[in-house]
């Protein structure tokens, strides 16, 4: 029997392992020809634009984005910049998500009332969120102010709805189970609606940072005097290609940056 007993475990991880192994070797293709794709992009933008099918002074190249970079890379003023368009996108979304959250839960149990304010913020939810950044600023002024706004009205419309989903999608039978094993109003909400919710919540917050990344870049080209968005606008007018690409993998490597944190905070949360 216990000769039996220890030959199980080996026989599942011996099964396990062609598995793990097929999954790194497909991982690892999938990688290469991500790669093969890049360079080959790359490398036909440098052909094109040497031979002159591309004017230069439009499109750029690869060399001169990558003599750009090794100039614009380790000043200072890059980082700033980009430190202060993640703290504006950062703060606004966690204001306006965090209203938009408590507004939801104070809202499920006042369902007329809770129509009459989705006919306000379902609109605001489809409307394109950059398309708002000249009026906010009309009324707000120029600077920071503005861009803050832009990333609150994105996580407060956003993890608005998600929570608004997630709380009428709750079993009610689970609440009723809480009720009969002696649960009050707190037990239910944090047993039950609390980790039913809290998936759908932090989701609204990916979405948030994902989308609002873009409409705060904008609101710093139109009314900001830094951040990304500003030092694009200064590079832009100046006809300086190179310089605006090297900002824009800076602007898609924090969104990547900030996604992947996100992800990683979901992963834990979900699993807890």
């Amino acid at each position: 029997m216990n000769t039996i007993a220890e030959t199980r475990p080996q026989a599942i991880s011996s099964r396990r392992r062609p598995r793990t192994r097929r999954k790194g070797r497909a991982r690892a293709l999938l990688l290469l020809q991500h790669i093969l794709l890049i360079g080959g992009l790359l490398a036909l933008w440098q052909v094109l634009v040497t031979t002159e099918v591309l004017p230069l002074i439009a499109v750029g190249s690869p060399e001169s984005v990558w003599n750009a970079a090794k100039e614009i890379l380790p000043a200072i003023e890059v980082w700033t910049a980009t430190a202060q368009t993640a703290g504006s996108l950062l703060l606004g979304v966690l204001i306006g998500g965090t209203s938009g959250m408590l507004l939801g839960v104070f809202l499920h149990r006042l369902p007329r009332v809770k129509q009459l304010v989705n006919g306000v913020v379902v609109p605001l939810y489809t409307i394109p969120r950059a398309a708002l950044v000249p009026l906010f600023i009309a009324w707000f002024g120029f600077g920071r102010i503005s861009v803050v706004i832009v990333a609150a009205i994105h996580g407060f419309a956003l993890v608005y709805v998600a929570i608004g989903g997630a709380l009428a999608s709750v079993d009610k039978s689970l609440a009723a189970s809480v009720r009969t094993m002696g649960g009050g109003v707190v037990a239910v909400g944090f047993y039950v609606y609390f980790w039913s919710a809290i998936s759908q919540v932090v989701v609204g917050f990916r979405q948030s940072i994902n989308l609002g990344l873009m409409s705060v870049i904008v609101a710093e080209m139109i009314g900001a005097s830094g951040g990304l968005g500003a030092l694009l606008v200064f590079s832009i007018n100046r006809f300086n290609v190179s310089d605006a690409m090297v900002y824009l993998l800076v602007a898609a490597s924090l969104a990547v940056a900030m996604d992947t944190i996100v992800v990683f905070l979901q992963s834990r949360i979900v699993k807890w």
